[in-house]
């Protein structure tokens, strides 16, 4: 089904919104997609290309230490535990990461999301880029920007789970809470940890070392790693 085109001049892009999250076209408002250039797509802030199957968007250092329950959330979502806040909507995320071709968690009651610890979705790497005040580039992957307070280190480099937040009484739930990037575990955030101690709200702080100073503009970008296979229903899930 195609839920938005780009504006005039570029070409159609198509959303099936079918197999993804039990979300329905009326859940989500209808994004306002441009093509920028050929494979290249803006959705409000957040921009996709299609041939890195990236997305990137604007957002600043929000705090510096103390415990962090999320890496990312909305400027209007729980700042008071974030390291990076952005302008950025998480629908408007979540449809350039539809567009990238990623699906999310396999459909669930809410029954299920309530009662399910289990963490599995599309696989995503997050990097965080940033300039200093003498001008010179910097790429960080998210994890370094956090400590495992339970390994006495950063958080062991490696992939996130995008697993799409969901749909609840009509309402997409990211949007309502506002949260993007959750160290914890959070089905309603767009995208979740899945290293062991993410139940545990308290052993994840900030990497005071590695992060710039607060209000520094950065630019988060989202690779779409590896699509997520829903298991056979004799699996077990992980």
């Amino acid at each position: 089904m195609c839920l938005a085109r780009a504006q005039s001049g570029a070409r159609p892009l198509s959303l099936d919104l079918s197999s993804t999250n039990s979300v329905k076209t009326n859940a989500l408002p209808k994004p306002n997609i441009k093509e920028v250039s050929p494979g290249v797509y803006e959705v409000g802030l957040v921009r996709l290309d299609k041939a890195t199957k990236t997305i990137s968007f604007p957002a600043v250092v929000n705090m510096r230490d103390g415990i962090a329950e999320y890496w990312l959330v909305n400027t209007g979502g729980k700042v008071h535990e974030s390291v990076l806040r952005t302008d950025a909507k998480p629908v408007n995320i979540h449809v350039a990461m539809l567009l990238l071709g990623a699906h999310g968690r396999a459909n669930l009651t809410a029954k299920e999301r309530i009662e399910d610890k289990s963490t599995y979705g599309d696989t995503v790497a997050i990097w965080v880029e940033w300039t200093d005040s003498k001008g010179n580039k910097h790429r960080n992957r998210a994890e370094e920007w956090v400590n495992d307070l339970s390994q006495k280190a950063p958080m062991s480099k490696g992939d996130w789970i995008y697993n799409g937040s969901w749909i609840f009484n009509g309402t997409f739930v990211a949007q309502r809470e506002l949260s993007i990037v959750s160290n914890i575990h959070d089905h309603d955030a767009l995208i979740n940890n899945p290293r062991l101690k993410r139940e545990d709200d308290d052993n994840w702080t900030i990497e005071t070392k590695a992060v710039p100073p607060k209000d520094t503009p950065v630019t988060v970008i989202i690779e779409l790693v590896k699509p997520y296979v829903k298991p056979e229903p004799n699996e077990t899930k992980s």
